[in-house]
């Protein structure tokens, strides 16, 4: 994954991002479950441990689980990068 922190790099982002690590749930196009590199108000970036057919430009349904059980979160986003990753990938998510 490109290193997008370095000097020089363009900072494109809308929204300050937290580097916090969460389960996560893709709920549709495909089920899978993976782990939030980091999250804002307007997306998320999620590494994925196996690669399945995920596509720039797809709508996805997202399920972030509450520690404490209660419901959880469900958001409705698509899909703006994806990158091979070892074995796995990483995608982020724009939130609708």
């Amino acid at each position: 994954m490109k290193d997008r922190t370095k000097l020089g790099t363009p900072n494109q982002r809308r929204a300050n991002r937290l580097h916090l690590q969460r389960p996560v749930n893709i709920l549709s196009p495909l089920k899978m479950s993976g782990e939030t590199v980091d999250i804002s108000a307007v997306g998320m970036l999620v590494h994925i441990e196996t690669r399945r057919e995920l596509k720039h430009g797809i709508p996805v349904a997202v399920e972030i689980p509450r520690l404490d059980g209660a419901v959880s979160i469900q958001r409705q986003g698509r899909v703006v990068r994806v990158e091979p990753d070892g074995a796995g990938m990483t995608v982020a998510i724009e939130l609708a």
